[in-house]
């Protein structure tokens, strides 16, 4: 890719989210919690594009949206979590954990109860993170 290329495609990537960002400032004043007795809780800015748009703003260093399609895949998946220190109990949702690093979008969180999903089918993950405990 070209020098201008690259520029080009980086300003209209910037507009499209000075966009959202816009029509996200305005959800918050159309849903303000305290005119309208919401509980005290508004999506974050990635939160509400993963749940309204297409674009999916990741936070994890480790991939996600990779399926799981044997035992190597699983294995490969579990270490990254673990380097990346984005482990976490498989038994749990992710939805559910209160994260120590940067929290994944809910895009990533379901990616996440996915992926683990897909590691039961090949081995227990577990057992496998306790091992890289160790």
């Amino acid at each position: 890719m070209k020098k201008t290329q690259i520029d080009e495609f980086r300003t209209r990537h910037l507009k499209a989210l000075e966009a959202l960002n816009q029509l996200y400032e305005t959800w918050i004043d159309i849903n303000n919690p305290t005119a309208l007795n919401y509980p005290p809780y508004l999506p974050s800015f990635e939160e509400f594009i993963s749940d309204f748009a297409e674009i999916k703003i990741g936070t994890m260093q480790t991939e996600v949206s990779k399926k799981i399609k044997n035992v190597e895949d699983a294995v490969v998946f579990l270490i990254e979590l673990h380097k990346n220190n984005e482990g976490f109990h498989p038994d749990d949702d992710a939805h559910d954990i209160v994260w120590s690093t940067v929290a994944p979008t809910i895009y990533e969180k379901d990616e996440l109860n996915k992926r683990m999903d897909e590691c039961r089918k090949f081995i227990d993950p577990c057992a496998v993170l306790v091992e890289l405990d160790k």
